[in-house]
């Protein structure tokens, strides 16, 4: 070690730099000013994507609707009185309307399709007007 050289112990992830003849400086590691750019740039293009969306995705009337569903095979049925796994009820519930829906906001069945429904006496029969 040359005379005047300072010892510096060495931080964690610092890195120390050679300065002359044995002795070290210690200088910041680099590393996360470099992923503060890179997450500056990915939220920059993620802002820029969300202001110019494509008109693709503009609500039109009339034609055709493809419809893709994120799911491992066929839909097995659109009818709801046949479907039987998740994925084709999901789809069927979306498609068609039934006598009651469920109303998440007061947490009770509301009449969807019915205009009113009457009730026998006895509870056992309903009857629904359409």
């Amino acid at each position: 070690m040359s005379k005047g050289c300072l010892l510096i112990r060495v931080v964690p992830g610092v890195q120390p730099a050679d300065i002359d003849s044995g002795c070290f400086l210690i200088k910041p590691n680099k590393g996360g000013s470099r992923m503060k750019k890179l997450m500056f740039l990915v939220a920059t293009m993620a802002l820029i994507a969300s202001v110019w969306t494509s008109p693709v995705f503009a609500v039109r009337s009339g034609g055709t609707l493809n419809f893709m569903a994120p799911y491992g095979g066929d839909l097995s049925s659109l009818d709801p009185a046949k479907t039987s796994r998740y994925q084709d009820y999901l789809v069927s519930m979306n498609i068609h309307r039934s006598l009651y829906r469920w109303d998440p906001g007061t947490n009770v069945p509301v009449i969807d399709l019915a205009e009113s429904v009457d009730v026998s006496e006895d509870g056992l029969t309903y009857t629904f007007k359409l």
